[in-house]
């Protein structure tokens, strides 16, 4: 059989990194909920961390009640171009809300309401 395309292959990665990062999530213990920022790291090596992957370690990161390094990773996935959907976006909405970044979660909320935005707050 022929190899998978690389792309597919590495989309499978981001999705295998998603998924083992949202049992943790599902388990809800601190050690769990801290294993998601070591299996981001390794998927930002790997050059596979996608929105879900970010999404899952920010849910982590205000689980664990450390809403601005939620706040921080969303901003850093953004700067690196990955894409996020509505609701990653809304994660990065009410961690920097409640953060102390209450400007740029302002400013978030507007770019969100904007016309023609694919994503849309959920507040």
């Amino acid at each position: 059989p022929a190899a998978p395309a690389a792309g597919m292959a590495h989309a499978a990665d981001a999705d295998c990194f998603a998924q083992a990062m949202t049992a943790g999530l599902a388990d809800g213990s601190p050690e769990a909920l801290l294993a998601t920022a070591a299996l981001l790291q390794t998927a930002e090596r790997a050059g596979v961390a996608d929105g879900a992957v970010y999404g899952v370690a920010a849910q982590a990161n205000v689980r664990l009640g450390r809403r601005l390094e939620a706040w921080q990773l969303l901003q850093r996935a953004r700067a690196r171009g990955v894409e996020l959907i509505t609701l990653e976006m809304n994660v990065l909405l009410g961690a920097g809300a409640r953060c102390g970044q209450l400007l740029p979660a302002v400013a978030l909320l507007h770019e969100m309401r904007r016309s023609g935005s694919r994503v849309a707050p959920d507040v």
